[in-house]
């Protein structure tokens, strides 16, 4: 049993991978007091000391082990988050944790609250398993990286924590940032975009009426082609306009579109145009039905009402 109180660093210093698992060798400063067979929590989770030698120590991790967790993200060179187990004869600080991984999740914010941080984390909703209880509550408690956390502001999937200076400056939370999707360079597409089409679509906007996009690069293409005045004008030439939410379309207020890839640039555009809850629900959906994905596969229909 641990506390998510971290003790300090361990060093990723060398990875050998041997069939499903993974072997980990990792320095710290209390190498000389471990034990074989000690459990050790590394990043949160829970490992056993199989080897010491030359102020090194090695613990290996499952295949399952690797799914729940980062732990098969981690690198040479990495610093990792380590607690020895508790000791029963002291205090019990921080909350009592068991060092078994339910799952990761993605920071998708770090505010800096000029003396604290937040983070807020996402994860993927699982509404069976939110029946058996896993889920986070307000006030409840949260490992994240083997640090004990107090939730705030929880939702169905996700949650954020507050870290003290301290904690930010003594755990890997300092190396923890969030993916700047501005910076992202999309492939360039090329587009033609005439007068008769921007006539026809012009005046079914003037009229009222829906104008619906037929695919993420159409999208992409009018939303690249429309004017401040946010009608559509005459284009010729390319686009790598990277659409994600949250983004407000202009032209278009229906959208036909594929089941696409999960992780790719093509379900970010049709989230930000459906609205990520509602655009995962139909893919929940595509899967129970037997849908097929990839741009030759099954269409969704997304009315913007």
């Amino acid at each position: 049993m641990f506390s998510g109180i971290v003790e300090e660093f361990a060093t990723v210093v060398a990875i050998e991978k041997e069939q499903e698992n993974v072997h980990f060798t990792l320095t710290c400063s209390f190498v000389d007091e471990l034990k074989i067979d000690q459990s050790v929590a590394h990043n949160g989770v829970c490992l056993t000391v199989v080897k010491i030698f030359g102020g090194k120590y090695v613990v290996t991790a499952m295949k399952e082990t690797l799914d729940r967790s980062n732990l098969g993200l981690l690198k040479v060179g990495d610093k990792v988050n380590v607690e020895r187990s508790m000791m029963m004869n002291g205090r019990l600080d921080g909350h009592i944790v068991q060092g078994h991984v339910d799952q990761t999740a993605e920071c998708v914010a770090k505010i800096d609250q000029q003396g604290s941080y937040t983070f807020r984390f996402r994860y993927a909703f699982d509404r069976e398993m939110a029946k058996k209880g896993y889920m986070t509550v307000d006030k409840g408690s949260v490992t994240v990286n083997g640090v004990s956390l107090t939730v705030c502001n929880s939702q169905d999937d996700s949650f954020e924590v507050n870290i003290i200076p301290y904690t930010y400056d003594n755990t890997n939370f300092h190396d923890i940032e969030v993916e700047d999707l501005t910076k992202h360079k999309m492939d360039s597409e090329q587009m033609i975009i005439g007068k008769e089409c921007c006539d026809l679509v012009n005046s079914t906007k003037a009229a009222g009426h829906r104008v619906c996009v037929v695919g993420t690069s159409v999208a992409k293409a009018t939303e690249t082609a429309m004017g401040t005045d946010r009608l559509l004008k005459e284009y010729e030439g390319w686009t790598n306009k990277f659409i994600f939410p949250p983004y407000e379309f202009g032209i278009g207020d229906t959208m036909l579109a594929n089941f696409y890839h999960p992780l790719s640039t093509l379900l970010m555009e049709t989230c930000a145009f459906g609205g990520y809850d509602l655009v995962m629900e139909a893919y929940d959906k595509a899967v129970e039905n037997g849908y097929k994905f990839g741009c030759y596969g099954d269409a969704m229909l997304i009315l913007n009402d």
